[in-house]
């Protein structure tokens, strides 16, 4: 797994965001998302406001681990729904 912590909080999610639902949204929200995580705090700041604590960073990065564990069957389950009932293809 690529470290998640190496990256700017807007880079990631960006990145994210057009990995997923940027491919389905207009040009017009794509914008106001694309804005909306521009204007997101770097990782220090951002660590900083959620938890004030010295090992802020290796409880960020354990949590994400465990979202992206636990999220991960969820979105294969609503993928292959997706698929299956060719939602994909909707305008």
């Amino acid at each position: 797994m690529i470290s998640l912590l190496c990256y700017r909080v807007s880079t990631l999610s960006s990145t994210a965001y057009n990995d997923t639902l940027g491919k389905y949204h207009p040009w017009i929200v794509r914008k106001a998302a694309g804005l909306a995580m521009y204007s997101l705090p770097i990782k220090s700041v951002f660590l900083q406001r959620i938890d004030t604590s010295a090992d802020a960073e290796q409880k960020f990065k354990t949590l994400l681990e465990e979202i992206s564990q636990r999220g991960t069957p969820i979105y294969k389950i609503t993928e292959d729904l997706y698929t299956d009932m060719k939602l994909h293809d909707l305008p």
